[in-house]
């Protein structure tokens, strides 16, 4: 008999161990919170594969830890022969994409999407005609300034349009950390409504009263768009 003991090392996620037996996957059993271990024969043909939590991503196979193997496997399925009685499997996880898709729902204005970085916030992206995508990684601290355009005025951000989300911000600085892959943020100017649809952003941004969390946010102050912004 040979023992194969799996370890999660980081992140979110299992491991499901199959036995190969005339070419069919057999499955032997999965990681319980990512840790497990699974019984083969000397000679047995092996298969690893593992599945990432919500907002993980798979990252790689190793032999010990901290991990300094050159044999690393960095694919989430992994297969070989079993020629010890006895081994360790070490799992990484790491944090996955967390993307917030921004909708200007009145008003005419843009919004700037920044993430903390080596403690300077650096700009991900800028709304166009008041919508946008910004993509960071899970953990990744944001930044979102609003700038109203001519003759208006910033009045909030919200999860949903119409607005009803009980933790609406109602300054033009908004700050956080993403939690989760994906949502949806709605900024209101004064102006005209225009078309949009459902989400909620605050599935995504921790530190929202909603959530229980109070949300960091900054003193309402208007921005001078930047030299260069249409």
């Amino acid at each position: 008999m040979a023992d194969v003991h799996i370890w999660r090392i980081a992140g979110a996620g299992d491991t499901s161990a199959y036995k190969v037996v005339g070419g069919v996957d057999q499955l032997i059993g999965t990681t319980v919170n990512g840790n497990g271990t699974f019984l083969y024969n000397t000679g047995d043909v092996f298969k690893f594969v593992s599945v990432p939590g919500s907002g993980w991503v798979f990252q790689k196979y190793c032999n010990s830890d901290p991990c300094t193997d050159a044999g690393t496997i960095t694919t989430a399925t992994f297969t070989g022969t079993i020629t010890q009685p006895t081994g360790n499997l070490y799992v990484y996880f790491a944090p996955g994409p967390g993307t917030v898709n921004i909708t200007r729902s009145s008003g005419i204005g843009e919004v700037d999407a920044y993430k903390l970085v080596g403690g300077t916030y650096q700009l991900v992206a800028t709304t166009v005609d008041g919508s946008g995508t910004a993509t960071y990684t899970i953990g990744d601290e944001f930044k979102f300034v609003a700038i109203p355009g001519p003759g208006n005025t910033f009045q909030k951000y919200c999860g949903s349009d119409p607005c009803t989300d009980a933790g609406t911000i109602t300054t033009d600085v908004f700050t956080g950390n993403i939690t989760q892959p994906t949502g949806n943020l709605y900024v209101y100017f004064t102006g005209t409504p225009s078309a949009s649809g459902g989400g909620s952003v605050f599935a995504l941004i921790a530190g929202v009263v909603v959530l229980g969390i109070v949300a960091t946010s900054q003193k309402p102050q208007q921005k001078p768009k930047p030299t260069g912004k249409s």
